[in-house]
């Protein structure tokens, strides 16, 4: 897992997932996606390429921290971004997709397509920011 860091926040590069406490933040998903959400004091960021990511890399990461029933039963909040250049049915749109259905929180995530490629992401404690 690659990342940049600071005292304060953490840069998610492309291919990656991260969890933390620290406000993370990614941009220019192009033909990738972001899947996000902030649930019991954490945060949690994935910079989806359909070529790098695979659904397994992302429960796997997710669960490092949260059970299932975490996920589905507590206050979460969250969204898929598809990248401006990915077509609904595009391979990292549905890596999200499935993530989201695995945990069956399809009413907590919310889909967002508006996006333009060199948008930032940032998540954090007190929000979710485009």
């Amino acid at each position: 897992m690659k990342y940049i860091s600071d005292k304060s926040n953490t840069y998610v590069d492309q291919g990656n997932s991260i969890i933390s406490k620290k406000i993370l933040h990614t941009c220019c998903l192009g033909s990738c996606s972001a899947l996000y959400f902030h649930l019991n004091g954490y945060n949690f960021l994935s910079h989806i390429d359909g070529l790098e990511t695979t659904t397994e890399d992302l429960i796997t990461v997710i669960n490092s921290i949260f059970s299932k029933k975490d996920m589905k039963n507590y206050s979460l909040k969250g969204k898929l971004i598809i990248g401006p250049w990915c077509a609904d049915d595009c391979k990292s749109a549905n890596i999200g997709k499935e993530v989201i259905k695995y945990y069956e929180i399809q009413n907590k995530i919310f889909i967002n397509k508006d996006i333009q490629w060199k948008d930032t992401i940032i998540v954090s404690g007190t929000g979710i920011n485009l």
